[in-house]
């Protein structure tokens, strides 16, 4: 704090520094270090889409028969392209693992695990598409 008081040019460090004014009038640094650790939990670890950019194979591991049940899903008539013709415009339906290649919305994983408790469903763990 001596070092960034005699650096900045404004005089007192409630001005040039206010969080450092803050952290400095803690009583003790275990207070400071919970109070980092709760921000931390919360901001960080408590957000969704920092998930996203992990290494899922390594990192996170799979659950055991995670992809034995998108194997059921996909039957052979699925596998491969198929061309439809939808109010006089063609396109080709490709399969995928969710079963829906003209646009799907992508869920919440909130509203996901409600959609699936108003079928009697509680899926646990389980794949949510991005795009």
């Amino acid at each position: 704090i001596a070092w960034v008081n005699a650096t900045k040019t404004v005089q007192g460090l409630r001005w040039h520094s206010p969080m450092l004014d803050d952290i400095s009038a803690a009583k003790s640094w275990s207070k400071v270090e919970a109070g980092m650790r709760r921000m931390f939990l919360k901001e960080v670890l408590g957000k969704l889409p920092v998930a996203q950019h992990f290494m899922f194979g390594t990192l996170l591991r799979a659950a055991e028969g995670m992809s034995a049940d998108a194997e059921k899903v996909v039957g052979e008539e699925d596998v491969g392209e198929v061309e439809v013709t939808v109010d006089g415009m063609k396109h080709k339906h490709s399969a995928n693992s969710w079963g829906d290649c003209c646009g799907i919305k992508v869920p919440s994983a909130v509203g996901a695990r409600l959609e699936a408790r108003k079928h009697g469903e509680d899926p646990g763990l389980r794949r949510l598409p991005f795009d």
